[in-house]
């Protein structure tokens, strides 16, 4: 099998990337992290997500990866939890569209867990609509190491 690859890098500080020091400083273990994110070719709201993090001081490499499914299923991420993209950051996986404040959480308590998820593409969720405020209420999903979701609070 061969995966297909192209790397696209990101600034890792606010500064040089857009962001804002106010938002980097909300959420500073986000600022601070380097985020590898897959995604397949030609999903634009894979790279909004992107932007949207490095908004927030984050360093995001972008991988184009044409053999998603599987490498989601190395990470351990299941069919009920996927979405259009998976993000790799402190050994933990963000699976699809989820907001800076329930990734600053994960980063913050360490739990033994696969990831944190926001499963399939909700219309209202960073990247593909809605405000930040609409955001940091939505319903994120915690991957346990068994790969089944509980709700993560944030």
């Amino acid at each position: 099998m061969t995966l297909a690859a192209l790397t696209l890098t990101g600034c890792s500080s606010a500064a040089l990337s857009g962001g804002s020091d106010e938002l980097a400083a909300k959420n500073p273990l986000v600022a601070s992290a380097s985020f590898e994110m897959h995604r397949e070719s030609g999903c634009g709201c894979c790279v909004s997500w992107a932007d949207y993090l490095r908004k927030h001081g984050a360093g995001v490499d972008i991988v184009v990866n044409e053999n998603l499914e599987s490498f989601r299923a190395g990470q351990g991420v299941t069919d009920d939890a996927s979405s259009c993209h998976t993000a790799l950051v402190d050994g933990y996986v963000v699976e699809g569209h989820v907001p800076v404040g329930a990734i600053e959480r994960l980063l913050e308590v360490k739990p033994d867990a696969i990831g944190i998820a926001m499963p399939g593409m909700p219309a209202a969720s960073p990247g593909m609509g809605g405000t930040e405020a609409d955001w940091e209420q939505l319903e994120v999903m915690l991957i346990n190491t068994d790969g089944s979701l509980t709700p993560w609070k944030f």
